[in-house]
């Protein structure tokens, strides 16, 4: 069951590892959610993984140390501050959503949480926000601050997950599917090509998921392996 927004309670700011791309990008922004504090309301920036953990995408910078720094200097109030845990278990008392665009904006709009996702640093696929043109939900900093939220467009709903789900055909589809495979078969898939180049690509991203070098004076040269595998990968491709 969907969990109406709380007037009193928290805004929650879900954050991306891709955008902002810079430190300038996530100050302004954090600078713009320290303005929606108010007496009795926090802002919460809910990070996607705790200290030490990794994420599939790594960010230009650290929200956590970016808030630091705005403490430290007294641009910021103790009322913004870094939580994380699962999206749901913020987004129940919510009385706000903010984010540039990330897809937990749907778990807003499904929790009933009213949002703005972000216009100021531009509205195009750089900023993985122009899927939202038409929602209801863009807005500005500005907008947070004075807590002008929004509902989603039921028409934008309805065309993004929101359908009455007795229109769903994903299982006859599915079912069709089998079927044919069952009669007939189905085309192989497409396969990567077996080079040097892709094989030490392969290899990058398993170490990279463990990140045993991470911090350490070895990060730099596995960057540079990385980029001598794509050139080396390119090469091999274009000679066949």
């Amino acid at each position: 069951m969907a969990a109406p927004s709380a007037p009193g309670g928290p805004v929650v700011f879900a954050p991306q590892s891709l955008v902002p791309h810079d430190d300038a990008g996530r100050e302004r922004v954090l600078r713009g959610l320290a303005a929606a504090v108010r007496p009795g309301r926090e802002v919460h920036v809910k990070v996607r993984s705790r200290a030490g953990e990794v994420e599939a995408h790594r960010g230009a910078g650290d929200y956590a140390a970016l808030l630091a720094r705005l403490h430290a200097d007294g641009a910021a109030p103790e009322g913004l501050r870094v939580v994380d845990g699962p999206m749901s278990q913020h987004l129940h008392g919510a009385s706000g959503f903010v984010t540039v665009g990330s897809s937990a904006a749907l778990e807003a709009v499904a929790a009933g949480v009213p949002a703005v996702v972000l216009t100021d640093l531009g509205v195009d696929d750089a900023h993985l926000n122009s899927v939202f043109v038409g929602s209801g939900l863009l807005g500005t900093l500005a907008d947070v601050a004075h807590g002008r939220f929004r509902s989603v467009d039921r028409g934008w709903a309805h065309d993004n997950y929101f359908h009455d789900p007795a229109a769903d055909d994903w299982q006859t589809q599915v079912e069709h599917l089998l079927a044919e495979r069952a009669r007939h078969g189905l085309p192989a898939p497409a396969r990567v090509p077996t080079t040097l180049g892709n094989r030490v690509r392969g290899l990058y991203y398993r170490l990279d998921a463990l990140a045993p070098w991470r911090g350490t004076a070895l990060e730099p040269v596995e960057r540079l392996l990385l980029a001598a595998a794509r050139r080396l990968n390119r090469a091999v491709l274009h000679l066949r």
